[in-house]
């Protein structure tokens, strides 16, 4: 029934990094938590919701014949479809009908009133639903049924094994436990090496059984992973010098999930035992977990193997001998083991890892710095600034994502409010504005934008010159614009007198329309453009680049024969791009813009009132957000201006 997501628990996955989500429960929690388990029959077919006849019933009073269950599938995958005669177990909980549950079912019933049966259902309280699309409905197949008792989660690689099995355990986990014990016991010294002892291990563990067997050592012995790892956690159940022993055995084991295991079951003893044994195992502890195969894996389940189990443990038991231990680690280039050593190492109390993180921001090639950005802030690290500020000044702009984080006022220097700081952001914010502006992915933009908004946080007015200046690639106009109000009318006389030597190609029907950007010479008398940008827009229904590259083509060569520049040109269809250094236009709106709105009106003067005026007058803004925008930055110039009255 289940769409196949993830290979059970002991099938390795490297650490990684993450429509709806959900986290399946552990096996304890849907067998405690269900309000019913039984045993049904679907009544009719179903993508998302079904009626079912009950069959019979191991836990709860349903008092039902039947009943509508749901959530075994989910709207973006899995999809998954019940068909009349189709049996299950399965592990309920009440669908309550609360009054926004009713108005939601209330409204669906207008657009589809095949609804009407489950809404009725829901009223009566007869309705249900499993724990998730991937977890709390078993198939049943004749006299057998499908788990894993290792996880909730459905996987392709799930068994079918004996019903009267299963339902001796459902029973066995809420009473009745000896004679099942027993029984399950004798089954498993049968069965030390074949698969089936790991389920047969989870039954003992899932009932709680206490006692310590010669027979673990046996499965000790064997090569079976999944058994290591479910004798790890029955282990976990046993008090006793013995169960101590092997569970400190299985750290030895060749799996990093059945480490983890028995690290979680042995940091319940004492710190001055089990310290000094965590830690000579830390070097050569597996770093492997079980994780979500992509970030498009809705199941969210994550399960920790032996090394970071061991530093999480080392954390939790306050152990601070390990911290010599613990500091090289944060060497490393994983994310996610980076992260957890250091928060192991800030809970121990030690501030040695300062060292470690300078010398990760002066590693320029890092993958961490967004993280380490935020610790620097979080805990106010002020001796990582000037290792900071020296990944800011060396690093390569250029590779995306850009990283203008590091300058912010939430993550970076800019929560630094110092002299020093303030300094190096405004000589590095000149280097920015020397950088080449980029086509489609503009990373000098995301830095101007990251400037801007630390700028307006910092209240840094006197870089609004600099500001002013850095608008003049995207939207043409500068600080002199603030200055001679004039210059607006000069631009749009010289961007008409331009659009009007395009009017020839205008004509053509294949082009739907050419967006100009100019830049003028601001030099009193003077009306040279100095540098200009054609985004010409062409409107064909050919879909295939090779059918659309001659057309780009053909009024490239056209446009080159009329002596406007390539470098100046950008070809688009919408979807498709041939970008020669033409630049694609920035609407008003953009965020750039925004900032720069933000930042201007926050404090201004009288002239950065009128130069605002200017860009309404001339109608910079063109959608009814950005006028809305425009005009809310006017407004909070006047309010301001007369508070400064």
């Amino acid at each position: 029934m289940k769409k196949t997501l993830i290979p059970i628990v002991l099938i390795l996955c490297h650490l990684v990094a993450k429509a709806d989500t959900w986290i399946d429960p552990s096996w304890k929690k849907m067998i405690s938590g269900s309000h019913a388990i039984a045993l049904i029959e679907y009544a009719s077919d179903g993508d998302f919701r079904a009626q079912a006849r009950v069959l019979q019933v191991y836990k709860g009073k349903l008092g039902l014949d039947t009943i509508w269950i749901s959530g075994f599938s989910n709207r973006y995958g899995p999809i998954d479809t019940v068909r009349v005669g189709d049996r299950y177990i399965v592990f309920l909980i009440k669908n309550k009908p609360t009054k926004e549950n009713l108005d939601y079912w209330n409204q669906k019933i207008k657009e589809d009133k095949s609804l009407i049966p489950y809404v009725e259902a829901i009223k009566k309280k007869e309705a249900f639903y499993v724990w998730s699309p991937t977890s709390g409905d078993l198939k049943v197949r004749n006299r057998t049924v499908q788990y894993d008792l290792l996880q909730t989660t459905y996987h392709e690689d799930q068994q079918f094994y004996a019903m009267d099995e299963f339902e001796r355990f459902l029973r066995a986990s809420y009473k009745k436990r000896a004679g099942f014990h027993k029984v399950s016991l004798a089954t498993l010294k049968n069965n030390i090496n074949t698969n089936r002892a790991a389920q047969l291990l989870m039954m003992l563990y899932l009932t709680n059984y206490k006692k310590y067997e010669s027979l673990y050592q046996q499965i000790r012995e064997t090569n079976l992973d999944n058994s290591h790892y479910a004798l790890a956690k029955l282990l976990g159940n046993i008090a006793g010098d013995k169960s101590r022993k092997l569970l400190v055995d299985l750290l030895d084991s060749q799996n990093s999930i059945v480490q983890g295991e028995a690290v979680r079951q042995l940091s319940k003893e004492p710190s001055d035992f089990i310290g000094p044994i965590l830690l000579s195992k830390l070097p050569v502890a597996g770093e492997e977990g079980f994780f979500p195969g992509s970030i498009m894996d809705p199941v969210r389940n994550t399960l920790d193997g032996g090394k970071i189990e061991i530093i999480k443990a080392l954390g939790e038991l306050d152990y601070k001998p390990a911290i010599p231990e613990l500091l090289p680690l944060l060497e490393t280039d994983n994310e996610y083991l980076f992260t957890i050593t250091f928060e192991v190492l800030d809970k121990l109390g030690t501030r040695d890892y300062i060292p470690y993180l300078n010398a990760q921001l002066l590693n320029l090639d890092s993958d961490l710095t967004r993280g380490i950005c935020d610790l620097i802030t979080e805990r106010n690290l002020t001796e990582c600034i000037p290792s900071l500020m020296s990944f800011v000044s060396n690093h390569d702009r250029s590779i995306h994502p850009s990283k203008e984080y590091t300058i912010s006022f939430h993550s970076g220097l800019g929560a630094f409010n110092t002299p020093e700081v303030r300094t190096f952001l405004m000589e590095d914010f000149e280097k920015v504005l020397a950088m080449e502006r980029e086509g489609s992915i503009d990373n000098k933009k995301d830095w101007i934008l990251g400037y801007i908004q630390t700028f307006d946080q910092l209240k840094m007015t006197g870089m609004k010159p600099s500001v002013f200046d850095a608008m003049f690639e995207y939207y043409g106009f500068n600080s002199a614009f603030k200055k001679d109000t004039t210059l607006f009318r000069k631009k749009l006389k010289l961007e008409e007198t331009f659009k009007d030597r395009l009017a020839k190609f205008m004509e053509e029907p294949i082009i739907d329309r050419i967006d100009v950007q100019i830049q003028i010479d601001s030099l009193p008398h003077s009306n040279e453009i100095l540098d200009y940008s054609l985004n010409i827009v062409v409107d064909t229904d050919k879909r295939k680049w090779k059918e659309v590259h001659p057309i780009f083509d053909g009024i490239r060569d056209k446009m080159i024969a009329a002596g406007y520049d390539k470098n100046a040109l950008r070809l688009t269809t919408g979807n498709m791009v041939q970008d020669l250094g033409g630049a694609k236009p920035i609407a008003f709106r953009d965020n750039l813009m925004l900032a720069f709105l933000d930042y201007i009106s926050s404090n201004p003067d009288k002239m950065d009132l009128v130069f605002l005026k200017q860009l309404r007058q001339y109608e910079y803004a063109k959608s009814d957000y950005g006028k809305r925008r425009l005009n809310n930055a006017i407004d909070t110039c006047e309010a301001m201006l007369r508070v400064k009255k």
